[in-house]
């Protein structure tokens, strides 16, 4: 394991300690023209199906409404990037902040090798330099642009006009919707992930520069730690003084380890859920499981009810932090004789079928009241009605196609305990 480099934060000012405490501040991203690449072949943007990113985009504004509505300060990713290098005209804002926004929009951007372009070497060189050139003049606006497209220009050389023309490709950031998986905020700060799937690996820098924008110092950029250590935001949830973390199709021990390893947890205890299910619409533990209150959470029927030896079993390992590191205590706990017996939590099960339509991938905005996408059942709604879980709903007819929903689409980077 290579040797983990930390900055921290004496004092974070965005962290979450719990995810049933009142939610305060969350990082969301407003999908645009990105998305259109996505909805052309949906499997190989790891999405379900195809859907109306028009309509997906305004459901999306509708959800991020309804978040400050409830006093929730929310921060888009456009609206960061542009924070400080644009003025209330949308005029560009020349300093030291449009120059690095320039040049990290600049290296979102690929030229092909001359071998593949029929051009020299010194050729491809000057028209690296030009596009330096267009680089910085180009507004802010189209800076964004092309973060989100990341193109590839494929230049050929003619024999008129301006002497170069182009193919046009692009690699766009079409699951950047998806804003839970790229870091996660644990009680003492925010870490930057390290994702799964090649079509992701760019999100995490882009999330790293939101985050500076706003003003967060990342504890730690798991991607520069070890390339092979993956985890995302949808396997991470703080309960006050243990954190539970999904091991299995997206998030891997090794990642589990370091961040232990780094201390940049802040909690006693983690709970290692070991999932070996590997299932796309369970892709994440987030997807099947989700808590609502301190002594309160949710969870599907096939999970909660797995047979020993089957593949939809989970298993937990405890991990509890001594005089210097984590360490193993306990191995292979059926989870829900770890959520009954040791966590003493009462458990709603949740039919197979409305965990399917997303019921499980609920945000929860303070103890016992949540944000769920519309279209459950009536057991799943007399279920909550029962327990007293206040639920808002919200349309994701389209967004949930992309497979996610409310708490796919937030990452709450701050709540008031």
């Amino acid at each position: 394991m290579e040797e983990t480099k930390i900055l921290i934060d004496s004092q974070p000012k965005y962290s979450v300690q719990a995810e049933f405490n009142r939610a305060q501040a969350v990082i969301m991203h407003e999908p645009s023209s990105e998305l259109y690449y996505g909805v052309l072949h949906p499997h190989a943007a790891l999405f379900d199906s195809y859907f109306n990113a028009a309509k997906a985009a305004k459901e999306h504004k509708q959800f991020q409404q309804l978040l400050k509505n409830r006093g929730i300060e929310v921060f888009t990713v456009k609206e960061a990037l542009l924070k400080n290098v644009v003025d209330e005209l949308g005029e560009p804002i020349e300093g030291k902040e449009l120059e690095e926004f320039r040049d990290f929009a600049r290296s979102c951007v690929r030229l092909n090798t001359p071998s593949l372009t029929g051009l020299s070497y010194d050729e491809i060189v000057e028209q690296h330099i030009y596009l330096d050139k267009v680089f910085k003049k180009m507004h802010p606006v189209d800076l964004v642009r092309t973060i989100l497209l990341q193109p590839n220009l494929i230049l050929k050389r003619t024999l008129t006009n301006t002497f170069v023309t182009a193919d046009y490709n692009a690699n766009p950031v079409m699951n950047l919707y998806f804003s839970r998986d790229q870091i996660i905020t644990t009680g003492k700060g925010v870490v930057l992930t390290n994702l799964n799937s090649p079509q992701r690996e760019i999100e995490t820098r882009i999330l790293c520069m939101c985050l500076k924008k706003i003003g967060i110092k990342p504890l730690l950029d798991l991607s520069k730690v070890n390339k092979s250590a993956h985890i995302e935001g949808g396997d991470f949830f703080m309960l006050n003084n243990i954190a539970l973390i999904g091991e299995g199709m997206r998030s891997n021990r090794l990642a589990i380890e370091i961040l232990m390893k780094a201390d940049v947890i802040g909690t006693e205890q983690v709970a290692l859920i070991k999932d070996n299910y590997h299932y796309q619409p369970q892709m994440h533990l987030d997807t099947y499981f989700n808590i609502i209150d301190k002594d309160l959470v949710a969870i599907s029927h096939n999970r909660y009810n797995a047979g020993p030896g089957t593949k939809q079993e989970l298993l937990v390992d405890i991990y509890v932090k001594g005089a210097a590191s984590y360490q193993l205590t306990e191995v292979s706990i059926p989870f829900k004789k770890y959520l009954e017996d040791y966590l003493k939590v009462e458990v709603i099960v949740i039919s197979d079928e409305d965990q399917k339509n997303y019921g499980l991938n609920f945000l929860c905005i303070s103890p016992r009241n949540i944000i769920a996408v519309k279209g459950q059942s009536e057991d799943y709604k007399n279920k909550m009605a029962l327990h007293n879980v206040a639920v808002e709903w919200v349309d994701f007819e389209n967004l949930k196609q992309g497979w996610g929903a409310a708490h796919c689409t937030t990452q709450v980077i701050n709540r008031k305990i």
